[in-house]
């Protein structure tokens, strides 16, 4: 796979005999990507929309500030909205094969520092300078104002996620995927505020194509 510079998810050698011959080889099937650049994530997105209704758009900003600090759980005083989605999200989806989690943390945390090279040096940009993420970062402003806590953040979000427990009930894992969950709904309510003409071009914000194409970049790209 590679991430075109339009930030599609594009098939490596699409078409051709030996991606057709693969048995569920979605990554080749343009319908599946397209469906995929269509879907956000409605039970966050339901989440957010609450916390603006019952505080008003004032309340995602502390909202996101809270959510920064990824790995910890809400503070007992967090609005409603976002408890209640902590609480009924929390957990891994039934069909998780968990013998297979700890192999791709274990082999991260075994070669750290080139893996964290890697990652700065090449995997980050290459997504950054993707059109459609980099008109979404544009609206915070991260990478001109805070470039180091924006790259140190990400680092942290997968050390997070290689810890040998990390996807126990309620491991580091577990609260980091929910509390980006959340930083990623209250993203695409704010790029439909302030970047109205975003989804002709490129359809939902922050959508499953994108975060594919991310994780290909946190693995396949990074090896």
């Amino acid at each position: 796979y590679r991430v075109h510079w339009t930030g599609r998810l594009v098939g490596y050698n699409r078409g051709t005999p030996s991606m057709q011959d693969v048995p569920g080889g979605k990554g080749s099937d343009d319908e599946f990507l397209n469906t995929l650049r269509r879907t956000g994530d409605p039970q966050a997105d339901d989440a957010i929309a609450r916390l603006i209704a019952e505080g008003g758009r004032a309340a995602v900003g502390p909202a996101f500030a809270m959510l920064q600090a990824n790995d910890t759980p809400l503070p007992a005083d967090a609005p409603p909205a976002l408890r209640d989605f902590m609480a009924s999200s929390a957990g891994l989806p039934p069909s998780t094969d968990v013998g297979r989690l700890p192999r791709g943390g274990e082999a991260f945390l075994r070669n750290a520092l080139p893996s964290v090279v890697v990652l700065l040096a090449s995997s980050l940009p290459r997504g950054y300078g993707a059109p459609c993420l980099c008109e979404i970062l544009s609206i915070s402003r991260d990478l001109e104002r805070h470039p180091y806590d924006r790259l140190m953040g990400v680092v942290q979000l997968l050390v997070n996620i290689s810890d040998g427990d990390a996807f126990q009930p309620h491991g580091r894992a577990i609260i980091t995927a929910q509390k980006l969950r959340l930083l990623h709904a209250g993203v695409r309510s704010l790029a439909r505020r302030y970047r109205p003409g975003y989804e002709e071009p490129f359809a939902v914000p922050v959508n499953h194509e994108d975060m594919l194409a991310t994780i290909m970049a946190f693995s396949f790209l990074l090896i």
